[in-house]
């Protein structure tokens, strides 16, 4: 089942909520075997209401395929597009993070920034880190060496993940 939750804006936990116009929290299968998780919403994630809208988004797909995945982002709020969020900001809505997590449940957590990988790697035991679907996209996607890396990675977490469970 694909779910797609956002809210008009409630949080008021940081400064981010101030200028967002609405909360974007998490979007895609449940349960899923990858749970994507993102910095934080672009501009154009708040316009269409879920994270990794538009190309970014078309990238991860490609980048999934033959998985069912689900994105969230560390902070739920846009702020300025290019400053990243705050330690105070991530710890504010980390508890939101693990809760999708638990809704999820995910094989495996892909970190789409070593930021991500930074806050996140001690709460989730098996786990990847990629290179962003926008370096991917700047570099021209599927030419690029770090996009074949990207599926790799990926595959191996889950297969590795996989064994595991076994």
């Amino acid at each position: 089942m694909i779910t797609h939750n956002y809210q008009k804006r409630k949080c008021v936990a940081c400064i981010r909520c101030k200028t967002s116009k609405r909360e974007i929290e998490s979007f895609g299968e449940v349960p899923a075997t990858l749970l994507f998780i993102d910095d934080m919403p672009s501009r154009t994630d708040e316009i269409i209401g879920f994270p990794m809208a538009g190309v970014h988004g078309r990238i991860l797909s490609q980048l999934a395929t033959g998985f069912t995945f689900h994105v969230c982002t560390m902070v739920q709020c846009v702020g300025h597009p290019s400053i990243l969020p705050t330690e105070e900001e991530i710890l504010q809505c980390k508890q939101r993070v693990l809760d999708v997590y638990k809704k999820v449940n995910p094989d495996v957590v892909v970190f789409m920034s070593k930021l991500t990988e930074r806050f996140y790697k001690k709460d989730f035991s098996v786990h990847c880190t990629i290179v962003h679907p926008a370096i991917l996209n700047r570099l021209g996607v599927q030419r690029s060496p770090l996009f074949t890396n990207n599926i790799n990675t990926i595959r191996r977490a889950v297969f590795n993940a996989q064994k595991e469970a076994i």
